[in-house]
């Protein structure tokens, strides 16, 4: 699973700002009215919310307002909660802290704050609704959200300039929300390992017991730095590489300071010399102070399973269910995971060469290769 970034496209519109005597920037109003298209805005909010939780967690945190003081208004800040009143949201109480008592004598403030007007209702998807006031205070030195998720900052020339002069025509945006980004990502994962005890050996048994024909087989990663034995074992790994086919080996060098001059007669009869090999070049038998012995061992990969394309599916679709199956949870209808050569809907299997030649060296109609 990985986390990515959510998708966000933006409606955009274009707005006529300062038109109103009273939008000056040190005085009366102190700031411009900027009015939220509540259609626009109802058509996020349904969007993110069907979504779910997350999805619809991250939505409200998307910033809108930028203000000059370093605050940051969110659409969260300006919906609030389900079922709250548009006087208990974030915003609104942003501005009852920052405004004074002639701002609240203009423009929408006056209606809001003196006759309690202007609020507007969405129903999300539960009930009760959201309800809240569609109106910003933007005032000199704030930013806010532009078309393709910019923002633009608010200057002397979005202002009242009087009578006859035209209005500052600024390009709104809200967004709406596409997933939370984050997706499960499937790949081939290669099965096979070396076991527990990556060096055996076959010794003469020294007493009674199971062992055949005298011989018992014992693990030298027990005896690894038993000072009475004097032999260490270091293991270099590497995990499954290559294509076509993929490897995975490790080369395995064992030490030993001290032995016995008694020869062993134990022979592993069924030694799999293509896993393991002795490297004679690397390995030092004549040494009167040390014996090393530098073994390899190798898996090679034979690949007998349907291919699985490098792609992280979004979480939510039908693709992110375990195994790279269908999600059950949303599509009830499809299968869940994949078994053999059947995935969901899907189903494959593979051709041979035989089947190839057989049919005029055409690969069968709906199988892998």
């Amino acid at each position: 699973e990985e986390e990515g970034e959510s998708v966000k496209r933006y409606a955009a519109w274009k707005q006529p700002l300062g038109i109103h005597d009273y939008e000056e920037a040190y005085s009366k109003l102190g700031g411009i009215v900027y009015e939220l298209p509540a259609t626009i805005v109802a058509a996020g909010l349904i969007n993110a919310f069907f979504q779910g939780e997350d999805v619809w967690e991250e939505y409200l945190e998307c910033v809108i307002l930028k203000k000059a003081d370093g605050e940051e208004i969110t659409i969260g800040d300006i919906v609030g909660d389900v079922g709250g009143s548009p006087f208990d949201t974030d915003y609104w109480e942003y501005l009852e802290e920052t405004t004074n008592a002639t701002q609240l004598n203009y423009g929408f403030l006056h209606a809001i704050y003196k006759l309690g007007d202007l609020s507007v209702s969405d129903i999300v998807g539960v009930t009760p609704p959201l309800e809240y006031f569609p109106y910003l205070l933007l005032e000199k030195g704030d930013w806010v959200l532009s078309e393709n998720g910019f923002y633009e900052q608010v200057t002397e020339d979005w202002f009242y300039n009087g009578n006859a002069n035209s209005p500052y025509w600024f390009a709104g945006a809200w967004p709406s929300i596409y997933g939370s980004g984050d997706c499960i990502r499937y790949c081939d994962v290669a099965t096979g390992e070396f076991g527990s005890c990556a060096v055996r050996m076959l010794v003469p048994e020294l007493g009674e017991g199971d062992g055949e024909e005298g011989c018992v087989e014992i693990c030298l990663d027990e005896l690894d730095g038993n000072p009475h034995c004097g032999i260490s074992i270091e293991t270099e790994s590497q995990e499954w590489a290559g294509a076509c086919p993929a490897t995975k080996g490790q080369d395995i060098t064992v030490t030993q300071t001290c032995w016995g001059v008694t020869a062993n007669e134990c022979v592993w009869e069924d030694f799999d010399e293509t896993t393991t090999v002795v490297d004679l070049e690397e390995s030092d038998f004549e040494s009167d102070k040390k014996k090393v012995a530098v073994l390899s061992q190798w898996l090679t990969l034979i690949d007998t399973i349907g291919p699985i394309f490098d792609f992280c599916y979004p979480e939510g679709t039908i693709f992110d269910g375990p195994n790279g199956g269908p999600n059950v949870a949303q599509n009830a209808e499809l299968l869940d995971g994949c078994e053999e050569n059947e995935c969901g809907y899907f189903q494959w299997y593979h051709a041979t060469e035989e089947e190839y030649e057989e049919n005029d060296n055409v690969w069968p109609e709906g199988s892998i290769q």
